[in-house]
């Protein structure tokens, strides 16, 4: 009986343990389910994450040539050494032998590896630069150490070059590595393979040119896929994925002149040099905007940040007090000074306040009074009585005085906003400043509603006080002069060319715009106005004059209350058939006639010699025969004419400083 209970229970227990197998084997098979095919993609990639590594191909970023097909922005070779986060010793001891290794042998500073490798733990199986355009001989150093080195890298990448270094820096910009902030948000936009993807540690057009066609120039990534082992060392190529070849960027041929740019550039560290402040010089086609030339000095290297500035380097940049870095040619802020008298003289046209010919009531004694303040012309012996032509000839101050005080601020404001001040050009380049402009609103909240006072007017008629104008502001003004009242859109780029050169095309811009000028004679006074600036007797701008050539232009000298007065000068030609407009300020240079006429003389002349050259040479070349313009003798006007100007000048308000000009 004891015999078959015990029988019984061991059979039980058998039974329970089958039970129990079979359970556990059932829940293994189901889990096996759960991982081969529920699960399988997932796993697989992962699997493949460790065993196959992505190796991004970048390509060749598209090439800069100026206008006549001068190599501006290339690539050139270079090794880069980085670091797979993903590779480098996980043990904590093991990973400080390895750092300290690379210290060693890097010379690098120890925060600023702690921070590369930080930025290289957000993308673990990506390679992270740590040093770009290595030298050879940390190349050979990482190699022959790269068994205690597992994770770091070196590889053969194209980084950018700029040939002519500092000539082009402040229109092509530069390279930088990608802000975190982008890289993470481009992350959400493509995945990785994708060829416009950007990964962690990647170059970006930070400024210029580079930035704001960082599409075209880029091209796309390509791929490769390898087998790694352990140590994440390539064994061979993947036979699951095909090669993808990368593709370059497209070239841009810009509308600069790099001769022209290398004339302009080296008057201006010139001058820059003798005045002690910066410069800048803008250059515009005035019949298509297309930018001639941009400088501004002081200026750097590009080529510093392509592999990567160093601290020292930044600062030495970013703290010199000639601010280098600072595009003084569309973001540098002046008074225009005289220069702006002609936009005063187009308003006082448009609006019939005067007369080519005709006089305003008081003549130039070397000042005026307005309100209780004294307003002196910057020829302290005065002008006598003037018209317009002779008043912007010899930029006389008592004449623009008084037509000032017939120009409402709402006028100044409308005409000054169509004539491309206090707003942006559309220039294809980033950051551009517009300046400033008062309007009513300001003038009311500054001064009183309906009030407008007199030596606030004076000051603006001749470019002084609460106006700021840029260069390039300047240049696009005087452009729509030359150019018939029609201002064109400035810009860089004149095509767009595929690498393989299959196809190109050519940019729109914006429409062009109106100087607001309804009556054309009132541009063929302005063009005689300025033609008798350079070529008539007493014109400010003589030292502009260039035999053979007609040039047209406008002196300027405005008030710098930190030190000496700054020199300006825009000056086209040819007059017939206008080819190029120039602004010039130089910072702390004094008077425009002696420091920035000659300048922009220069540049008119090295962009138009090759057609002085083609004269016909079998004629012998005439002496120079300065133009000779008759006026007739200038009258008093004649009582009849507003008897109210005295009144409305003596008490219309004061100023709160003196002005004295010299154009």
């Amino acid at each position: 009986m004891d015999f078959n209970i015990d029988k019984k229970n061991q059979q039980k227990k058998a039974w329970w343990l089958k039970g129990i197998l079979y359970f556990l084997f059932l829940s293994i098979l189901c889990y096996c389910f759960y991982l081969q095919i529920l699960k399988g993609d997932r796993f697989e990639k992962l699997a493949n994450g460790n065993r196959i590594r992505i190796v991004r191909n970048k390509p060749l970023r598209g090439t800069v040539y100026d206008r006549n097909g001068t190599i501006l922005a290339d690539n050139k070779p270079a090794f880069t050494i980085s670091v797979t986060y993903a590779d480098i010793r996980k043990e904590e001891s093991e990973q400080k032998l390895e750092i300290d290794l690379l210290l060693e042998l890097l010379d690098f500073d120890p925060d600023a590896l702690s921070e590369k490798i930080a930025n290289a733990k957000k993308a673990p199986f990506d390679p992270y630069p740590l040093i770009r355009n290595a030298p050879i001989e940390q190349v050979s150093l990482i190699e022959e150490r790269s068994f205690d080195l597992p994770g770091v890298l070196t590889k053969s990448d194209p980084i950018r070059n700029y040939p002519l270094g500092e000539l082009t820096a402040h229109f092509l910009g530069y390279m930088g590595e990608i802000s975190p902030t982008r890289y993470e948000r481009f992350k959400k936009e493509r995945k990785k393979t994708d060829p416009l993807s950007y990964w962690i540690g990647d170059q970006i057009g930070k400024i210029g040119l580079e930035m704001s066609y960082e599409q075209e120039l880029r091209g796309e990534n390509g791929f490769a896929y390898r087998e790694v082992d352990v140590w994440g060392r390539n064994i061979n190529d993947s036979p699951q994925k095909q090669e993808i070849i990368p593709k370059a960027g497209n070239d841009l041929y810009l509308t600069v002149d790099i001769a022209l740019q290398d004339t302009l550039s080296k008057l201006l560290h010139h001058a820059s040099a003798t005045s002690g402040g910066g410069a800048a010089a803008v250059a515009i086609n005035p019949r298509t905007g297309g930018i001639l030339a941009f400088c501004s000095a002081p200026s750097f290297d590009a080529n510093l940040f392509t592999s990567g500035i160093s601290q020292k380097e930044w600062d030495a940049l970013n703290n010199d007090p000639n601010r280098p870095l600072f595009n003084r040619a569309f973001q540098g802020t002046y008074p225009p000074g005289s220069t702006f008298k002609l936009l005063i003289a187009l308003i006082g046209l448009e609006q019939e306040y005067i007369t080519p010919d005709g006089t305003l009531p008081r003549s130039c004694g070397g000042g005026m009074q307005i309100g209780n303040r004294y307003f002196r012309c910057w020829k302290a012996s005065g002008h006598g009585w003037t018209n317009l032509f002779s008043a912007v000839r010899q930029s006389c101050d008592v004449y623009f005085y008084q037509l000032g005080s017939k120009i409402s601020i709402e006028h100044l404001y409308d005409y000054s906003r169509q004539a491309g001040f206090y707003k942006r050009s559309g220039i294809d380049i980033p950051n551009e400043a517009v300046g400033f402009m008062p309007d009513k609103n300001w003038v009311a909240e500054k001064y009183g509603d309906d009030y407008y006072p007199g030596g606030m007017r004076a000051n603006l008629a001749i470019g002084q006080g609460e106006i700021l104008v840029t260069p390039l502001q300047l240049a696009r003004f005087y452009g729509g002069i030359a150019n018939r009242g029609i201002m064109q859109t400035p810009h860089f780029v004149k095509k767009i060319l595929s690498p393989t050169k299959e196809w190109s095309r050519e940019p729109v811009w914006g429409p062009a715009t109106k100087l607001g000028v309804t009556n054309l004679k009132t541009l063929d006074v302005l063009d005689q106005a300025c033609y008798m600036v350079v070529n008539s007797p007493g014109g400010t701008g003589s030292l502009a004059r260039i035999p053979g050539i007609d040039v047209c232009g406008k002196t300027g000298t405005s008030q710098n209350a930190h030190g000496e007065d700054h020199a300006l000068f825009v000056g086209y030609a040819p007059r017939s058939y206008p080819k190029i407009v120039i602004a010039v300020v130089v910072e702390n240079g004094g008077n425009g006639s002696s420091t920035a006429a000659p300048i922009v003389r220069d540049g008119i002349l090295s962009y138009l010699k090759p057609e002085l050259a083609a004269q016909d040479e079998s004629t012998p070349t005439p002496e120079p025969i300065t133009p000779e313009i008759i006026l007739e003798p200038i009258s008093p006007p004649d009582s009849t004419q507003d008897s109210t100007q005295d009144s409305l000048l003596q008490n219309n308000g004061i100023l709160e400083r003196e002005i004295q000009t010299n154009d």
